[in-house]
């Protein structure tokens, strides 16, 4: 049998101020037919369907007309689950109706009479038309910082990390232990889950899953009772270990993935063997970063060529010297006979004080946990201070976003 491994869609996310409704549109197309044409048995989805906990309503309905279109596909199963940037209750809202279809979606831990995890809740045997066993998911999603620890006051950096990655694995142990009983049924054994392995390589559009990444984990938490895990949440597809995988995001995210090509994993258990096939996606729009003086930007843009038979491009410009006017208007004049957008203008210069930083970011380039650093360094608070108040500041920003 074969699963599709993806993950992070991200629908509805915009790019910078840019709307990537088409860009999804036909990047879904894409997995629908891979999904025909290599007979496609489960699919995976390892978090982050949409980029945000209130998703646009053109976002829900491409999500929900994908599933629906899976029904006269080969694709028997869905399995879906919860990303740092998901609300696990809006997901989790028609899960009782997309199960009638097939669809399983797992979007938060489920908690028994005593209140306890209870984990036979994200273990999903997968049955074929006949009702023989196709294959066995142990399901996690992302795993929130107030189902992993509780905060105390006073405790350091390390104790917290120690802490959440402590939690982490033990819910994947618990979870290898419970599949393990259906090794004896020869059937391929698959563990999904959104969170940041150690090894992996990050670019600069995933959000900080816990403050720091204090969740990096090693691969060595997944069991070798698992034939295949398909992880989320980091944007480059890379392999962890020999059965350890991202499969990356469906479109890049930000200008530094510009020159990654994106890619869905399909793995193969047939003959008794895991063969893994990365299988590259269209390229639905061209990300150009120009960098020089004013005149080298626009000799750059005359002299460029957009791609054939993809959206328009759009465009990063980095002034390496401030051009003394507004060049917006230049910037837009020079793309008008281009299949070019310029999304981005930023200056790149060493100012003239030396008790200044060479850049200022930008408030919208900063991560919330980032910027919360730099009020706490303002106030010149000690590590001791800094690092309780961290604790608090996540637990907020987790409740405002989810």
């Amino acid at each position: 049998m074969k699963i599709l491994h993806s993950a992070d869609w991200h629908l509805g996310q915009r790019f910078f101020s840019h709307e990537r409704r088409e860009e999804h549109a036909a990047v879904l197309t894409a997995l629908l037919d891979i999904i025909e044409r290599e007979h496609i048995e489960v699919l995976i989805i390892a978090g982050d369907v949409f980029d945000s906990a209130t998703p646009p309503n053109y976002a829900q309905q491409q999500y929900y007309h994908f599933l629906s279109q899976l029904q006269n596909s080969p694709c028997q199963h869905v399995v879906i689950i919860a990303g740092n940037h998901d609300s696990p209750s809006y997901l989790n809202a028609p899960k009782s109706l997309l199960a009638a279809f097939n669809i399983h979606v797992i979007a938060s831990i489920s908690y028994d009479a005593d209140d306890k995890p209870d984990l036979n809740q994200l273990i999903l045997p997968l049955r074929d038309k006949n009702s023989d066993l196709l294959c066995v998911v142990a399901a996690l999603p992302f795993l929130r910082d107030r189902e992993l620890r509780y905060a105390q006051l006073g405790e350091s950096a390390e104790d917290k990390r120690r802490q959440i990655q402590t939690s982490i694995a033990n819910y994947y142990q618990l979870a290898a232990e419970l599949v393990r009983k259906y090794q004896a049924q020869d059937v391929p054994l698959i563990a999904t889950g959104h969170l940041f392995a150690h090894g992996g390589n990050a670019s600069d559009s995933e959000r900080h899953i816990h403050v720091g990444n204090l969740g990096e984990v090693s691969a060595r938490i997944f069991d070798p009772v698992f034939d295949y895990v398909a992880l989320g949440h980091l944007h480059r597809a890379q392999k962890i270990s020999d059965t350890v995988y991202y499969s990356g995001s469906l479109l890049p995210m930000h200008f530094s993935q510009k020159h990654q090509v994106k890619t869905v994993n399909v793995v193969d258990f047939s003959n008794k063997t895991t063969d893994i096939k990365h299988i590259p996606l269209p390229a639905q729009r061209q990300l150009l970063k120009l960098v020089g003086k004013r005149s080298e930007i626009l000799d750059k843009m005359a002299a460029w060529q957009p791609d054939a038979d993809i959206q328009a491009a759009w465009g990063e410009v980095v002034l390496t010297e401030a051009p003394g006017i507004d060049i917006s208007a230049e910037l837009k004049a020079a793309c008008a006979d281009k299949a070019l957008d310029i999304v981005k203008i930023s200056l790149q210069q060493k100012t003239v004080s030396t008790d200044k930083p060479e850049s200022v970011p930008r408030l919208q380039d900063l991560e919330p946990e980032a910027l919360f650093l730099r009020c706490c360094a303002e106030k010149n608070l000690n590590d001791e201070d800094t690092s309780a108040l961290l604790s608090l500041f996540q637990q907020l920003y987790e409740e405002i976003e989810h």
